[in-house]
């Protein structure tokens, strides 16, 4: 390394100059350095100055003291009176303090010399004595009559005037005056003394200021450094004092409201950390779960996917069985080689009607199923009193299919049994199924006893508490029910199998060994139905020994219905409710006996045909909607009964077109049709709208 390389870095680690040397004293130093700079100008400018006003006011002095002696040796110079002349000098030279005072005639000859009057009549020939003797006159011009002025290495001013008589421009002779300058020199050092004084005490003064003044600075800079290291190790709390004077304590509070939203920032993010962890536990817990709930779900599937393959068999099973019965007693009825007896023939059309109920019962558990699964399940609701409305039909339906299966049948209604709010349809098509369930399971001579009464509960408690196997509305329970129970001396049901028989395809037993009748969709579709009536169904069984079934349907407010308590082993009184069928629309909408019905299967029309000739009607079969349009112009019929779903030109279209006719427009159209497009059939000006899902046609709309 050289020297300069060394020199220049060891320059560079000066105490003053390095880098961790304190603010404070870097502004001494470098303010000190420029003080005492300041100061020697200010001392030098001064002293200069005052220098200058000395000097000037000497020559002045001297100025006044030559003129004076021209003045009064002008005449003497004239004459050459040299004696004359050294009177005057010695006299001003008593009275002033002069180093000197020389009198020389025009030819330079010393006319008088103050304290050397040896020197008097010769001519000085020094360098000083020549010029000041040969320039008097060029000064005076210059000098405006002030004359010549000259120092010499001895400190002594000299000032030279020119001697002019009469206001002449002749110069007669020369003064010269001499003035010492030890007094000037004395006065220069005195004041340059007091300067120095002067500056030391401002330099000292102004750097205690200095140093105050720092310190309103550096003291807060340093506490803000040193909070910022606290800040920098993590400790957030550190903070300062916001009273600081000006951008200070702006930066104080700017300091404290940074370490505020730092300390929030950490708290925020041990907070997210925490949360993050939390959630992580969480997830990994709903990944466990929901791997435990997919576990599941797949046994799910699988009991599912062999609950479906069950169930495909069973629904072969149960679809040709009745269909086999059908077609065999018909093939028999229609191809016999032998007569068949009027009693075998009853016997065998007994049989073909039993099938077909059968039958239908089926596609009707199919097609609502179909419905719940697509959302369009619906219930229509009304007030009615439940025993003329619900029970009494369906124990007539049922009376035969209880006598052929030797069972006693007992009821025990409760009297004054208020009305319900419900579809009584739907509420028969329940207690069928349930009727229809418990003969499967009853032997012959068993006993089934249905009770009906009110309770405060939807559920009783003792079972709502724990071991209740069923359905129930998720709609708040209140008011009053009506409970209805069917109970069964029959196998029973096992506990584990409880509430699967409430599940789609569930069923007691293994479809394919025990064999058991039905489809597994009649208990859930009776769910789905008590569940719309914000009711309930539930099952109580011992097994061995029978089982109960329960069902509770809302009371509507309104009056009781007085009857009185049916408690009988006989339980089929004849029907005091409607008959909702084809007969019954027309009885209420045709104006006479001239109906055109409208199908494009020619054995339907047939069949309605046949149906209502019995029943005093004129029936005329029409097949398909043009020829529809055709016959209504002819025949001018008092109703018409028109199928929904035709090939060619759909009823709904032919509906319309009889409706924008004033010709047909008042003519009641009874509609045949699927539940989902009652609404579009009253739109379009049905007088009434017919089911036509399970069979034999039911009333499901409105009066015209």
């Amino acid at each position: 390394m050289s020297s300069s390389e060394s020199s220049g870095r060891q320059r560079l680690t000066l105490p003053l100059l390095r880098r961790d040397t304190r603010m404070q004293s870097r502004f001494m130093f470098y303010f000190g350095v420029v003080i005492v700079a300041l100061m020697l100008l200010v001392i030098l400018v001064v002293g200069q100055r005052q220098m200058f006003t000395a000097m000037g006011q000497i020559e002045k002095r001297g100025s006044v003291i030559a003129n004076s002696v021209a003045s009064a040796s002008h005449n003497a110079l004239l004459n050459y009176d040299y004696s004359s002349a050294q009177r005057i000098v010695d006299q001003m030279h008593e009275q002033t303090t002069t180093s000197y005072l020389i009198v020389h005639d025009k030819e330079g000859v010393v006319a008088g010399f103050s304290g050397r009057p040896a020197l008097q009549g010769q001519v000085m020939e020094d360098a000083i004595s020549r010029e000041a003797i040969n320039e008097t006159s060029a000064v005076h011009q210059r000098h405006n009559g002030l004359g010549y002025v000259a120092t010499d290495p001895d400190g002594i001013l000299e000032v030279a005037v020119p001697v002019y008589v009469d206001g002449s421009d002749e110069r007669w002779g020369t003064i010269r005056v001499g003035l010492p300058l030890s007094e000037l020199r004395a006065q220069l050092r005195a004041t340059f003394r007091d300067l120095a004084l002067l500056g030391l005490l401002a330099v000292v003064v102004v750097l205690l200021t200095a140093r105050y003044f720092t310190s309103q600075i550096t003291d807060p800079l340093r506490q803000i450094a040193e909070a910022t290291a606290e800040v920098a190790n993590g400790h957030l709390d550190h903070t300062l004092d916001e009273d600081m004077v000006g951008e200070l304590g702006e930066t104080a509070r700017s300091f404290n409201k940074m370490t505020e939203d730092l300390r929030r920032s950490q708290d925020a993010i041990r907070y997210q950390k925490r949360h993050l962890e939390n959630m992580v536990q969480e997830r990994t817990a709903a990944l466990r779960q929901k791997a435990r709930e997919l576990e599941k779900a797949n046994r799910e599937l699988k009991d599912i996917d062999r609950l479906k393959s069950d169930f495909l068999s069973n629904v072969s099973h149960e679809l040709r069985t009745p269909l086999t019965s059908i077609r065999s007693f018909t093939e028999i009825l229609m191809d016999s080689p032998t007569p068949i007896s009027p009693e075998e023939q009853s016997e065998f059309l007994a049989i073909i009607a039993n099938q077909t109920d059968r039958l239908t019962r089926l596609i009707g558990d199919l097609l609502d199923l179909s419905r719940i699964e697509a959302g369009e399940f619906h219930c229509e609701f009304d007030s009615f009193p439940i025993e003329p409305f619900v029970l009494s039909p369906v124990l007539e339906t049922m009376r035969r299919l209880v006598n052929e299966n030797g069972v006693e049948f007992v009821t025990n209604i409760q009297a004054d049994m208020p009305e319900i709010r419900g579809d009584s349809d739907r509420l028969s098509q329940v207690i069928t199924n349930l009727i229809d369930n418990a003969l499967k399971f009853t032997k012959p001579g068993g006993r089934l006893e249905l009770s009906a009464c009110t309770s405060d509960e939807r559920v009783p408690a003792d079972l709502a508490s724990g071991g209740f196997f069923g359905v129930v509305s998720d709609t708040p329970a209140q008011g009053k029910y009506v409970v209805l129970s069917l109970r069964d001396n029959g196998c029973g049901i096992p506990i584990e199998d409880r509430q699967r028989i409430f599940e789609k395809f569930g069923q007691v037993g293994n479809v394919l060994t025990n064999k058991p009748q039905g489809t597994g969709l009649g208990l859930a579709i009776c769910g789905n139905i008590l569940a719309q009536h914000g009711g309930a169904i539930w099952v109580d069984s011992d097994p061995g020994e029978g089982s109960t079934f329960s069902m509770s349907i809302p009371i509507t407010d309104g009056a009781v219905v007085n009857r009185s308590v049916s408690t009988s082993s006989d339980p089929f009184p004849a029907v005091s409710g409607p008959t909702d069928d084809l007969s019954v629309a027309l009885q209420r909408v045709a104006s006479g006996p001239r109906v055109l019905v409208v199908d494009d299967d020619e054995d339907a029309v047939r069949h309605i045909v046949r149906t209502l000739e019995p029943l005093g009607y004129r029936a005329i079969g029409c097949l398909g909607g043009r020829e529809a349009l055709q016959k209504v112009q002819e025949l001018k019929p008092d109703a018409i009964v028109l199928d929904a779903l035709m090939p060619d030109r759909n009823g709904y279209e032919v509906l319309r077109d009889l409706k924008n006719d004033g010709r047909t427009a008042n003519i009641p159209v009874v509609v045949l049709g699927p539940l989902s497009e009652m609404a579009k059939s009253y739109e379009l000006g049905a007088a009434v709208h017919i089911t036509r899902d399970e069979g034999e046609p039911v009333v499901v709309g409105q009066d015209a």
